[in-house]
């Protein structure tokens, strides 16, 4: 167990030390309030603890986004935003990921159905 500045994790892990690194609240919450250029700093921090190939999974307020690291550009796996006030696609740009964002906007309406087989193609996320 360590304690310390989650946004900072190179302070105390090796480059590429995890397969899935899981940020549940804080990067989706403190996205709001940070600028750009500090968001990019701290998601390419946490980036680089991830082994190619590994997944960065954000979330909060029922909202995520799943980003495969795959090289340099990572390619969204998943993702689900309805608010719009979202700090996901301001987190998205930072990262610089490509792919297709679920605007849960446009799932209401077209209807559940769609929710549904977008979480049936993704796996499970609670």
């Amino acid at each position: 167990f360590i304690h310390g500045n989650g946004y900072k994790p190179t302070d105390y892990y090796s480059p590429s030390s995890f397969d899935i690194v899981y940020a549940m609240n804080n990067i989706y919450f403190s996205a709001k309030q940070m600028d750009e250029s500090e968001l990019r700093a701290t998601l390419d921090n946490i980036r680089s603890v991830i082994k190619s190939n590994g997944l960065l999974v954000i979330s909060g307020n029922k909202e995520y986004i799943v980003c495969r690291m795959d090289g340099e550009v990572p390619l969204i796996e998943g993702s689900y935003y309805q608010r719009d006030d979202s700090p996901i696609p301001k987190i998205v740009n930072c990262l610089g990921a490509r792919g297709k964002l679920m605007d849960g906007r446009d799932l209401k309406a077209n209807g559940i159905h769609e929710l549904r087989l977008a979480a049936a193609n993704l796996g499970r996320i609670y």
